[in-house]
């Protein structure tokens, strides 16, 4: 069950846009680091086709053949 309520930095619920914004933005970096750790730890291989972007797929597989032609000419990508 989930509702549009986000918790703040005191863990009071609202539903201020910019609070949901900054808390989601807090739990995409704290993801983003733990895949970075893990894959390090691991040792697995891994490509990164533009190390300047600011948006990224994480793929696996034969779908890195249909995203790389999708971010051919995106540059944010």
């Amino acid at each position: 069950m989930a509702s549009s309520y986000e918790h703040d930095e005191a863990g009071a619920t609202n539903e201020h846009p910019a609070i949901k914004g900054e808390q989601m933005q807090k739990r995409v970096k704290k993801r983003m680091s733990f895949y970075a750790r893990e894959f390090v730890q691991k040792n697995m291989a891994y490509e990164i086709l533009n190390p300047q972007a600011e948006n990224f797929f994480i793929t696996w597989g034969i779908n890195r053949y249909n995203l790389e032609m999708l971010i051919k000419d995106k540059p944010d990508w």
